[in-house]
């Protein structure tokens, strides 16, 4: 396999491709095990579907499973941390001790809670370039998670910054990234940037404006510095309980 030197502007065109393979076929391919860039997906929790309700989502009219467990019921929160780059195995492992393991209470006069699983896609290749295969196979890997929270992180010593981009250039590059990532109407409730080197308050509005009149897709909400990685999970949990009152109705079965 030939390897090159990537970055999230590589990645994010992989995404859109992977959405668009993933939508023509379910058969996932079979990892290596010397993959050029890691990715780590721990195991799914092995609790039953409760089969006396669902989960709807009023906004995009999709249908979810909820979980019994001993305190109650509870829905999954997926966070993908994605990039290239030894800072993002770092904000992953950050983002992981924080929330990883957590059982937050979402809605407490319906005992309702949450479960999160954090997941890594990307990180510091190993050896001199990734292999254009195994970014295929990231990207694939992330269109599969279907992540509900997205943290790209653009820090450290990275090919290109984010904020070298125009805002048209960034918003093109969260295009891409949503129609791969967020493939069968799945979004993230929330996209954030890890980064240190932060667009200015004017680029970043200007950024947002243009993905939602022009590109018609999410934007990045917020944008944190590598050592406010608390910041962002406490961002996380205070969007979704929001997102939860506003959208999300248990139906009955």
């Amino acid at each position: 396999m030939t390897k090159q030197v990537l970055d999230i502007e590589d990645l994010s065109q992989m995404l859109r491709l992977a959405g668009a393979r993933s939508a023509a076929t379910s058969a996932p391919r079979v990892a290596p095990d010397d993959l050029s860039i890691p990715f780590i997906v721990d195991p799914t929790p092995i609790d039953e579907p409760d089969p006396t309700a669902l989960i709807v989502d009023t906004l995009t009219q999709e249908e979810r499973l909820l979980f019994r467990f001993e305190q109650g019921r509870y829905l999954r929160y997926r966070i993908g941390v994605l990039g290239i780059g030894e800072e993002v195995e770092a904000a992953y492992a950050r983002v992981k001790e924080l929330i990883g393991t957590t059982t937050d209470p979402l809605v407490e006069h319906l005992n309702l809670w949450v479960r999160y699983q954090v997941a890594l896609f990307g990180g510091k290749p190993r050896g001199a370039g990734v292999a254009r295969e195994d970014a295929e196979m990231l990207a694939d890997r992330l269109t599969l998670f279907k992540p509900n929270l997205l943290v790209l992180v653009n820090a450290g010593q990275v090919k290109n910054k984010f904020s070298d981009k125009t805002p048209q250039q960034f918003a093109m590059i969260t295009h891409h990234i949503n129609s791969g990532a967020m493939v069968g109407g799945q979004r993230p409730y929330t996209l954030t940037l890890v980064t240190d080197r932060p667009f200015s308050p004017d680029r970043f509005g200007l950024y947002q404006r243009l993905c939602r009149v022009t590109m018609n897709t999410f934007p990045a909400e917020r944008q944190f510095a590598p050592e406010q990685i608390g910041a962002l999970v406490g961002f996380a949990r205070d969007t979704l309980r929001a997102y939860t009152e506003k959208h999300l109705q248990i139906r009955e079965r």
